[in-house]
């Protein structure tokens, strides 16, 4: 039986998101969604969230979100965040990064949240809050003090190092460098402030304890659906597949860098190769690399990728920057697909390279790995048979929402001692 079904304290939960984790596309809101499910089939939680863009969540879809996340949350609510992404929202933050403010916190800041937030906590007898950004730190002070936890998506201050270094754009590079020192910063004074801290990998958890050393941070790893991502049958043939949401610029990064410099040497050795390239948003400049290079399929936002997957033969994840665990590798794994990475790409997921997946940080290496698993269709289905195992047993989302929910229990029991 789980721990989340033996529990016997009901808790009544308000989380803090800064998006609206709905529908489950995309790694962070694959994430949200299924622990606001999991923690709202065992606790009496309620969902505050803002909306960024309205391009992303217009009304009708707006309303879509509310009443499938309101199938396990007691009440659910949206709050307009577009002024903050507006040009005048853009140069105030700005402003605010000049004088210590990072850009990841002033983005999710606004007036009517603060109001909001002090309005349920002034209304509703809550025994824990769970911000799910560091970002959102800038309301600890709103609830007082109910006890409260901060999820972590990735070492954020590490991932805009990784962001400087491969910019190329000189104004660029100096914002990320500055957000880069400023939320290194801002992480090292507002980790303390919380309860506990849930990361999504070992790896994080050391990296932000570098920063952080008085907080305490939990592993709650990222996590896949294994019976909507089923295993499917080793594909014989020459058709690769990448999926991601494109608007996302490390995932823009990998499949435009990997059509410019792996693709020509994996079309000229195997010139009947496909690339199926599925994601929201593609940019003009890999739309138009696409028509230039025979074999790429650049299909946009697809409302179910599994029956692409259905027909690949190797699932590719070039990325070379950004942190966290990415999601899109373990569904591959739960899909039983063979897959080649780089060693950024499997950062925080405990696969071994050769027994669960192949891993290329070059072009060429990409290209001889690809090889091999064109030319082997044992090797294909020895990798996909064992990252289909590891999947199950470490991250089905049974087993990681019932660890959060553990230390719910800690954080909550701590109040009333």
């Amino acid at each position: 039986m789980s721990l989340s079904i033996r529990r016997m304290r009901r808790l009544r939960v308000l989380w803090v998101s800064h998006f609206v984790p709905y529908p489950p596309k995309g790694g962070a809101f694959q994430r949200s969604y299924n622990l606001i499910r999991g923690a709202g089939t065992v606790h009496d939680l309620h969902l505050l969230a803002l909306r960024h863009k309205v391009g992303t969540h217009p009304e009708e879809e707006t309303r879509r979100a509310a009443d499938e996340l309101g199938r396990f949350c007691g009440s659910v609510t949206i709050l307009d965040g577009v002024k903050t992404t507006d040009r005048l929202g853009l140069i105030g933050r700005g402003l605010k990064l000049a004088i210590g403010v990072p850009l990841t916190a002033s983005v999710s800041e606004t007036s009517e949240m603060h109001a909001t937030i002090r309005d349920r906590i002034k209304a509703n007898c809550f025994d824990l809050v769970h911000f799910d950004t560091i970002g959102l730190s800038c309301y600890r002070d709103d609830i007082g003090s109910v006890p409260c936890v901060l999820s972590h998506h990735g070492a954020e201050s590490l991932m805009m190092v990784r962001r400087t270094e491969r910019e190329r754009n000189w104004l660029r590079r100096m914002i990320f460098r500055l957000e880069g020192t400023v939320l290194r910063r801002y992480e090292k004074r507002q980790c303390p402030r919380f309860s506990s801290n849930f990361v999504v990998s070992e790896l994080d958890r050391q990296l932000l304890s570098g920063v952080a050393g008085q907080a305490r941070f939990v592993v709650v790893p990222n996590g896949v659906d294994t019976s909507y991502f089923y295993p499917m049958p080793p594909i014989s043939g020459r058709r690769l597949i990448f999926a991601g949401r494109l608007d996302q610029y490390s995932n823009r990064d990998a499949i435009l860098h990997f059509v410019r410099a792996v693709w020509p040497g994996i079309s000229t050795r195997f010139p009947d190769a496909t690339l199926d390239i599925i994601g929201s948003n593609p940019p003009a400049s890999l739309m138009e690399l696409s028509r230039k290079q025979p074999g790429i399929r650049v299909h946009g936002f697809v409302p179910d990728v599994r029956s692409f997957f259905e027909q690949a033969a190797v699932a590719i994840c070039p990325i070379r920057d950004g942190g966290g665990t990415r999601v899109k590798i373990l569904d591959n794994m739960a899909m039983a697909k063979p897959i080649v990475s780089t060693s950024i790409g499997i950062e925080g997921i405990e696969v071994v390279p050769e027994r669960d997946v192949l891993i290329a940080d070059r072009p060429e290496e990409f290209v001889e790995q690809i090889s091999r698993l064109f030319l082997d269709d044992s090797l294909r289905s020895r990798l996909g048979s064992s990252a289909r195992r590891l999947a199950e047993e470490r991250y089905s989302w049974g087993r990681i929402v019932d660890t959060m929910l553990e230390e719910y229990d800690r954080v909550a029991a701590h109040r009333c001692k």
